[in-house]
C-alpha cells in the first residue's frame, strides 16, 4: 500500500478503534442515564475535503447511539448548499480546503447563520491561526489527528445550550 494512502487510512482506523471503545463505555451506562438524554435529534454538518477521513468519521458517528444526525460536505461551497436546504444545529469544519477555505466558509456562516456554533478541526493550528479564529468568533477547536471521543464531547457540548462550558482547547 503506498505510504500516502496509509497516512490517509491511519486516522480512519484510529476513529473506528475509538468508536468501539466509546460504544463499550456507553453499554456500561445505567438505563436511568439513557432516559435523561434529550429525545430531540439535532443535525450536525461536518466539512472536510479529505474524503476517506470524512466518510470514516460519518460511519463512526452514524453507527453510534449519539443523539444527533450527521451530514457531510466535501468543501465549503457544498456545505453552504447543505446549510440552505437543512436546519443545521452545529458545524464542524476543517480549515485547509480547496476552493473555499475554512476561514471563508466560517465568514459565510457568521453572516447567514450567526447562531450556529462552529468547531474547527485542523492539523495546522498555531498562534496566528488561533487569533484569526478568535476574531471570527470561534472558541472551540480540535487538532488532527483527532480522537473521536474528544470530538463527540465537543459536539455534544456544542449542541447543549451551554456551549461555552464544553471542555476543549479554548482559544
Amino acid at each position: 500500500m503506498p505510504h500516502a494512502l496509509c497516512d490517509l487510512l491511519e486516522p480512519a482506523f484510529l476513529l473506528l478503534y475509538t468508536l468501539r471503545q466509546a460504544q463499550g463505555e456507553r453499554k456500561k451506562e445505567s438505563p436511568h442515564q439513557k432516559r435523561e438524554r434529550s429525545p430531540v435529534i439535532k443535525k450536525i454538518l461536518i466539512v472536510d475535503d479529505e474524503k476517506i477521513f470524512l466518510h470514516s468519521l460519518l460511519d463512526c458517528l452514524t453507527t453510534s447511539n449519539y443523539k444527533f444526525h450527521t451530514l457531510i460536505a466535501e468543501n465549503g461551497h457544498k456545505a453552504l448548499s447543505v446549510l440552505k436546504s437543512e436546519d443545521v444545529d452545529l458545524v464542524v469544519t476543517d480549515l485547509k480546503m480547496p476552493g473555499m477555505d475554512g476561514f471563508e466558509f466560517i465568514s459565510h456562516i457568521r453572516k447567514s447563520h450567526p447562531g450556529i456554533p462552529v468547531i474547527v478541526m485542523s492539523a495546522y493550528l498555531n498562534p496566528d491561526v488561533e487569533r484569526r479564529l478568535r476574531s471570527n468568533g470561534i472558541t472551540k477547536c480540535i487538532e488532527k489527528p483527532l480522537e473521536l471521543g474528544e470530538l463527540v464531547h465537543l459536539i455534544l457540548g456544542g449542541l447543549d445550550d451551554n456551549f461555552s462550558k464544553s471542555c476543549a482547547k479554548n482559544l
